[in-house]
């Protein structure tokens, strides 16, 4: 058999808005394999880190988003529209990376194979944020 997939991750340089530059970290568990956490950072901004947990599904545009988190893909760009209690937000990233890493994930994870574990995926977000 193949060999146990470990933890996936992808950095990323997004724009948020308009023109302001800002991290993307896309981070995967083989645990939890229908998840995807993304955390969005900037040196410039003094805010802490946000992470999203989103469903892969989601981010690879095989499902639609439920309001709160969507993907759309245009041209060479992936959109990724936030919106929360305080806010929304659109941040781009080019599109290919994300499409490549989802890929080799999905090589041995498919789509709609995996269940959801929401404790432990709970637990990482929350030690990732300390």
């Amino acid at each position: 058999g193949m060999p146990p997939m470990s933890d996936q991750h992808l950095a990323l340089d997004g724009i948020l808005g308009a023109d302001c530059p800002i991290r993307v970290d896309f981070r995967w568990h083989p645990e939890d394999a229908a998840a995807v956490t993304i955390t969005f950072s900037s040196d410039l901004a003094p805010e802490p880190a946000v992470v999203w947990l989103v469903s892969r599904e989601v981010l690879a545009e095989k499902a639609p988003g439920l309001g709160d988190f969507r993907a759309d893909r245009q041209g060479h760009r992936l959109h990724l529209a936030l919106n929360s209690p305080t806010g929304q937000a659109v941040v781009s990233v080019p599109a290919r990376p994300v499409t490549t890493w989802l890929q080799q994930i999905a090589a041995t994870h498919p789509y709609g194979t995996e269940s959801y574990n929401i404790d432990s995926v709970l637990d990482r977000i929350f030690k990732e944020a300390e």
